[in-house]
C-alpha cells in the first residue's frame, strides 16, 4: 500500500492542494482522505475511481501497478477535443519508432503529452 499512499500524496502536492481541499472536492471527510494518505484506510471501489478521475491518472498508476499516469484511453480522452490530433495519435500508436519515443515520455502531464504529439506531427508533416 506504500505505493498508493506515496502516489496519492505526490499527486495532491503536485496540484498544490491541501488534504481538506481534495476531500471537499471528492465529498469525503478530511480525516478519511488523510487516512488514505497515511495508509490506515483504503478507499472503496467508487472512491478509488473518483480519485483516479480527480487526479486524471489510471487506477493502475494509483495502485503502483504501472508508472504510466495515463492509460491509452485517457490519452485519447485528453486529445479528443482535437480530431486532427486524435487521428494522428491513432496512426502514431501503430508506428514502432514513435511508440518507443512515446514510452520515454511516461509520467508527463496531459499538457506535455499534447505538446509532444503536436511536435511529432510537425516532424511527420515536414518529412512528407
Amino acid at each position: 500500500m506504500s505505493d498508493f499512499t506515496t502516489r496519492l500524496k505526490n499527486l495532491r502536492t503536485e496540484k498544490k492542494l491541501t488534504q481538506s481541499e481534495v476531500a471537499q472536492k471528492l465529498g469525503i471527510a478530511t480525516s478519511t482522505y488523510s487516512n488514505y494518505e497515511q495508509g490506515t484506510r483504503f478507499p472503496d471501489k467508487q472512491t478509488l475511481i473518483n480519485l483516479a478521475n480527480f487526479y486524471k491518472v489510471s487506477i493502475d498508476y494509483l495502485l503502483g501497478e504501472t508508472d504510466e499516469k495515463l492509460s491509452a484511453n485517457k490519452i485519447a480522452e485528453e486529445i479528443a477535443d482535437n480530431p486532427e490530433l486524435l487521428e494522428f495519435y491513432e496512426a502514431f500508436k501503430k508506428n514502432d519508432e514513435l511508440k518507443r519515443l512515446f514510452n520515454h515520455s511516461k509520467g508527463l502531464s496531459s499538457k506535455s503529452i499534447k505538446q509532444i504529439v503536436e511536435i511529432i506531427k510537425t516532424f511527420e508533416i515536414n518529412k512528407q
